[in-house]
């Protein structure tokens, strides 16, 4: 693949991953969204999509097993075919409030139901999680910014244990993301 930068061009490494968000549910898009969506990362060598599953905390906290089984197929056949591009798929959640006192049960909630997804699932596993979790841009980090990021840097622990204590996804090297602003050094 290559890099072109002005007027220099640059080859990058063959294992380089090129990703792209969608902030989208693959329950909110059918079949022809699908191939039309992998088709075009394909084509500009995307090998990698960040997938939104933010709208499972509704199906979880709503214990909806129903909305969660229609979540969990779509998922699978999202990743499947995905895998028929050779494109990996990862899950994509955040939001300003996750790394708060009042919300960080958040994201441990959401990645454990992608490790049981892949427990689950081991031909369609989801193979990460991304997180965007903006405590930068709350109103607790302007009033506190220490505590505030004090708070984010516990969620994040705690996710990192929760992957470390699950086999499965130690074993498959179930991989962790977390944006950061660029003048967070």
């Amino acid at each position: 693949m290559l890099l072109i930068k002005g007027t220099k061009v640059y080859e990058l490494p063959a294992d380089i991953t090129v990703g792209s968000w969608l902030w989208r549910s693959p329950a909110d898009m059918d079949n022809k969204v699908q191939e039309r969506l992998l088709s075009f990362a394909k084509r500009e060598h995307i090998n990698t999509i960040y997938i939104d599953v933010s709208s499972l905390l509704d199906r979880i906290e709503g214990k909806n097993e129903g909305e969660q089984k229609i979540f969990d197929t779509a998922l699978e056949k999202f990743v499947t075919k995905a895998r028929k591009y050779n494109i990996s798929v990862h899950g994509l959640a955040g939001s300003v409030d996750w790394a708060d006192e009042d919300h960080d049960y958040i994201p441990p909630l959401l990645l454990e139901y992608i490790l049981a997804y892949n427990r689950l699932h081991p031909n369609a596993r989801v193979e990460g999680m991304q997180w965007d979790l903006e405590f930068y841009n709350s109103d607790e980090f302007k009033a506190a910014e220490k505590e505030a990021t004090l708070q984010y840097l516990q969620v994040t622990k705690k996710l990192v244990e929760m992957v470390n204590a699950d086999a499965g996804a130690k074993e498959q090297r179930f991989k962790l993301g977390f944006t950061l602003p660029y003048w967070a050094d």
